[in-house]
């Protein structure tokens, strides 16, 4: 009978600690949200209660689950937590799933405000010809964008055009100041315009030959020779330091000249891992440059799924968690870092992939069904 009660004692611990690891595994792994319009926060999926705080639309807050029929979202806001109606919130993608367009329009700039609401506080604009990435929608006339200098808003989706599956490249030569945009995939053909040694542009399809369409700073759209340009890759690193900026040097050495910077909370492109005190990154506004990796949070690559029903989970493990969706070959996904023994990622996936939000946003894969270059990630368990 004592034995019996023993295994049975074992049996409620390992219970109990598998249900602290699932909470925990979703707590430490939310999607970002914004309120789309001013709500009340209660501490159950219901409004029957008392509201434990109010949030303006245009806040930003970290999204956890759903309940069972997905009309709530459990939230954790800057000063409380609790649950918000599904409609008063827009789930947003990671910026590495986002869509990139641009500003069409020659005539109006457009307009990036706090809020839904063209009469909310103008935060910046986009001029003709600056590109922009869409995280999110109010389902409607509105996108949330992340706008060339980096604030993050609501634009009327009217005045963007997409560009579609385009790749940020960086203008690379060694002796030139300039690199060429020609009208056509053509060398002998007129020049639409010209990038600056070091600029940036979009490439927006496929090389014919020794060309590549790219849409160029100002809206010029043309070809450019795919030699003078280096295409970077879709991961980013985010700066998360005590001063207000972090230092991009021109070599992995703190005696080497500083570049540049970047601001606290704004993100750079993660290039490679050098060592255990370096990594490479891409600084918008500074160029290619080393930074010290405990300047910088955990750096997030995309990678694809290769398996056709690739699952993923709250944590990483098959017996413990539950299934958070099931996504096809070929999905995209955001990889953000390792278990602790190398067996699976951290992932953010497209939201709208997402089958059972009630288990949660974001999780876990097996490395196996997945296909991404793991070099620069850490142990994020």
């Amino acid at each position: 009978m004592r034995k019996t009660v023993v295994v049975a004692l074992v049996l409620l611990v390992t219970l109990a600690l598998g249900g602290l690891g699932v909470a925990a595994a979703q707590s430490s792994n939310p999607v970002q949200g914004v309120i789309t319009s001013a709500t009340s926060v209660y501490a159950e999926p219901s409004d029957a209660g008392d509201a434990v705080g109010e949030l303006a639309a245009g806040t930003m807050v970290d999204v956890l689950r759903s309940n069972d029929n997905q009309s709530w979202y459990e939230i954790d806001a800057a000063d409380f937590s609790g649950y918000v109606p599904a409609d008063s919130l827009a789930l947003l993608e990671s910026p590495l799933l986002g869509e990139q367009v641009w500003a069409a329009s020659s005539s109006a700039n457009v307009a990036i405000f706090s809020a839904p609401n063209l009469n909310s506080d103008l935060l910046s604009t986009m001029t003709y010809g600056d590109v922009a990435t869409v995280i999110g929608s109010d389902g409607g006339e509105w996108s949330v964008v992340i706008a060339p200098d980096g604030t993050t808003g609501w634009a009327l989706t009217s005045a963007l055009e997409p560009l579609g599956d385009a790749f940020l490249a960086v203008v690379s030569m060694d002796s030139a100041e300039a690199a060429g945009v020609y009208v056509d995939s053509s060398i002998v053909s007129d020049l639409a315009g010209s990038v600056e040694n070091g600029g940036t542009v979009y490439v927006v399809g496929d090389p014919d030959g020794e060309l590549v369409p790219v849409m160029a700073p100002g809206g010029v759209e043309g070809w450019m020779l795919s030699s003078q340009l280096t295409v970077l890759p879709k991961s980013s690193v985010t700066a998360a330091v005590d001063s207000a900026v972090a230092g991009v040097y021109a070599e992995p050495e703190l005696t080497a000249d500083v570049l540049g910077q970047v601001d606290n909370g704004a993100s750079a492109v993660f290039l490679e891992s050098v060592d255990d005190f370096w990594m490479s990154v891409y600084a918008p506004g500074v160029g290619f440059g080393y930074v010290r990796k405990d300047n910088f949070g955990t750096p997030s690559v995309l990678g694809v799924t290769i398996y056709p029903t690739a699952i993923v989970r709250q944590g990483p493990n098959d017996s413990i968690y539950k299934v958070v969706t099931e996504l096809p070959t070929g999905t995209q996904i955001v990889v953000k870092g390792l278990s602790a023994n190398g067996e699976w990622y951290q992932v953010e996936v497209p939201t709208g992939s997402v089958l059972y939000p009630y288990n949660g946003f974001a999780g876990w894969m097996n490395r196996s069904l997945v296909s991404v270059d793991d070099s620069g990630l850490s142990v994020t368990e």
